[in-house]
Formats: C-alpha cells, structure tokens, sequence
C-alpha cells in the first residue's frame, strides 16, 4: 500500500517539474519575444530621418539664415513681399505667441489657409430626441443656423539689427527674429483682440455688438460708480448659463484684482479671492480661475483712448465657445539693408482675425454711470 502511494507521489511530481518546466519554455519563449519588439521600436524611435523631407528643410534652414544674414537669394525665388517662413517657423512664432497672450490661452484658435472663414453654428436650435428602433426621426424639426464671417487682416512688424551681430556665428538669428516678431505681433493683437473695432483689424470682444440673430453680450451693472462689490462678482457669475459658466474664467486688469482681493462673503466673512499656491495653479474668484490681462479696463478708469470699452472692467466667460481667432498659414520675412542705415530690418507679415462666435458664452460687469 505504501508502495502504491509513493509511486504515485514520484508520478505526480514527475509531472508537476515537467509541466514548470514546460511553462518556463514558454514564458522565456514570449519574454524573448516581446524584448525583441521593444528592442525594434526603440531602434526605429531613436533612429535619425533620413527621408526626402528632412533633406528639404535642412536645406532651406541654409537658404533662411542664408538671406537672414547675407541677402543672398541664390537657388530661391524671393517675391515683392518676401522671403516666405516654413511651417515649423510660423509654428514657433504663434508657440511664442500664445506663452504671451492671455486671449490666445484661453481662446479657440485655428489655422486657415485662406483670407477668410465662415463659422456656422446651431445655436440653441440644436436638439436631441427620444425616438424608438421602428420609429421615423422627425426630419422637420426647427433648424436655425448661425453664421460668423471672420475676416483676417495683415499687420506687420520690423525687428532691427546691425549687420555685425548678424555676422556673429554665435547667434541664432533665426530664434531671435521668432522672439522679437511674436513679442511685437502679441502687443498688438492682445489689444486688439479686447477693443478691436474691425476696421482693418480684428473685433475685440468688447466692442462686440450683435451677432447674425441679433445677440448681444449680457451686460450686469455694477452697484456703485468706482467700486466693485461682492454682490457685483455673484450677479456677474449667476448671470452666465452653467453650460458656460462650467467653464468660465475671470479675465481683468491687474489693478483690477489688487481692488478685489480684499473683497469677502458677507455670509462667512472669507474671502472671495485665493491666489494659486503652487507653480501653474491660476488665481481664483469664487473658485474660479483669475486670468490678468493688462489690455483690460481698470477700475476706476480716466483712459479716453478705449471708448465705450472702458466701462467693462471684468469679463467672465467661456473663452473657447465663445471667441474665435484664426491665423493665415502663411508669413514672409523680407531683408532691407537700406531704409534705416547702418540697421538692417527685417519685415514681417501676418494674417489675423478674431471675432465673438457666441455671444451667450460671456457677460460683462459694466460700471455704474
């Protein structure tokens, strides 16, 4: 009997190893096998292009700091309005561009390739509904379509430098023209795009009038005449539908937020505005996030020079539902070494337009006349 029992122990045990053993083949088998295609991915990431592409953009890296540095034209064709900047240029510039604006950070923002573009929207027409598998949809129901034109404008900058610094083969003319054109595009579209008037310019959310349906831009009034108070800021975000206000910020002057950081709730006497802690954390106003924006009205304001505008001091909104910039996929730079002697200037060209898309996506605090 207890011979039966151990040969059937050293049996099962025979087969046990046998069957790890096995096991073991196969699992090195698949290690094996998935080490050979991390080994081929990393292989093909960390190997350098060689494609008829990246021969072309070397070879008009040379071209560019060719003419940026020496005029020369050779192999290229230069036409009356310039020396026209590659794809990842133009990229670069507007990367610059949004690190600098605050409107370009909270804004939808596309790249067209024409002088204009047509936003169509459905507004609030736009409905769902129930319907069973064996029933017809209902194809009459109400359609009411909203159509944006947005029309792009050329503007224009002229960066100077002396041919000395040009001929220096420690800088990097190529990176400094980047800078200085999204530094000098970024001042001027970053006011534009709050007071514009769309005279040859974008329209600037401030002066936003009524969209194709009649639409204007709710306006609250503030309490008192040259301060804001924290009644002000709760009728202000109460008055954005929650579709918005989900996703709302805050955008005002600097100065503007000095006067409200002492503001508390009167319930609680906490207050209402908590700066961010940490890097990256935004300022917030009601838990909401706080973007400064030195274009904006100040509180009380004496600057004639923003018109109507003045008067609207805090704007709260969903940005990217509500404001729409396109930019022409296209820029040229041309090299003149004559009209401001002994500079060398370099002129820059860009396309730009921005509208209000949504006119329910915001609402103003107008000051109190």
């Amino acid at each position: 009997m207890d011979t039966t029992v151990n040969n059937l122990l050293l049996s099962l045990e025979t087969e046990i190893k046998s069957f790890k053993e096995k096991e073991n083949e196969r699992l090195q088998s698949y290690e094996k096998r998935l080490k050979n295609l991390e080994d081929g991915y990393d292989l093909a990431v960390k190997r350098p292009f060689t494609s008829t592409e990246i021969h072309e953009d070397c070879h008009y890296k040379k071209q560019l700091k060719s003419y940026l540095k020496k005029g020369s034209t050779n192999s290229i064709e230069i036409k009356s309005n310039g020396f026209p900047l590659a794809d990842t240029l133009i990229n670069s510039i507007h990367e610059h561009m949004k690190k600098l604006s605050p409107i370009r950070q909270l804004a939808s923002v596309n790249m067209i390739s024409t002088d204009c573009i047509t936003y169509i929207s459905n507004g609030d027409a736009l409905e769902a509904q129930w319907v069973s598998e064996d029933e017809i949809s209902n194809s009459n129901a109400k359609e009411h379509i909203i159509t944006t034109e947005i029309n792009t404008y050329e503007l224009y900058t002229q960066p100077k430098t002396t041919q000395k610094v040009l001929d220096d083969p420690s800088i990097n003319v190529e990176r400094w023209l980047i800078e200085q054109a999204a530094l000098a595009f970024t001042q001027l579209e970053n006011e534009t795009f709050i007071t514009g008037d769309g005279k040859n310019k974008p329209h600037g959310i401030l002066q936003h009038n009524t969209d194709s349906t009649g639409t204007q831009i709710c306006k609250i009034t503030s309490k008192e005449k040259d301060r804001i108070t924290p009644e002000d800021l709760l009728n202000l975000y109460y008055s954005l539908q929650r579709e918005f206000s989900v996703n709302g910020t805050f955008l005002m002057h600097s100065a503007s937020i000095q006067l409200i950081r002492g503001l508390k709730y009167e319930q609680t006497g906490h207050y209402m505005f908590q700066p961010g802690i940490s890097v990256g954390q935004p300022d917030t106003l009601m838990g909401i996030p706080v973007t400064e924006c030195s274009e904006m009205p100040i509180i009380p304001t004496s600057d004639k020079s923003q018109g109507s505008a003045k008067k609207y001091p805090i704007i709260f909104g969903d940005f990217k539902r509500g404001y729409q910039i396109v930019d022409r996929s296209e820029m040229r730079v041309l090299r003149d070494p004559y009209s401001a002697k002994p500079y060398v200037s370099f002129y820059i060209t860009k396309r730009v337009g921005a509208k209000v898309i949504n006119p329910k996506a915001f609402v103003l605090l107008e000051m109190k006349s």
